[in-house]
């Protein structure tokens, strides 16, 4: 099976449940900061958001005011 990618959904959940941790460990903490890195990465400097990205690192889809 071939890796799909990463979407903007997934990655804001991981962020949700690793960013609020009182005293979380060194993994914890650097995993919020690659998901925060990654949906920062997602918004365009117009304000639309990217919701797919493949496993090469290149947005797979057009940035879009979705829902995601």
């Amino acid at each position: 099976m071939r890796p799909l990618g990463y979407c903007v959904d997934d990655v804001a959940e991981g962020l949700a449940v690793t960013a609020p941790e009182d005293g979380r460990s060194d993994a914890a903490a650097a995993l919020a900061d690659c998901y925060l890195r990654f949906l920062e990465s997602a918004v365009t400097e117009d304000g639309r958001v990217h919701n797919r990205m493949g496993p090469g690192g290149e947005w797979t889809d057009e940035p879009g005011p979705g829902d995601w």
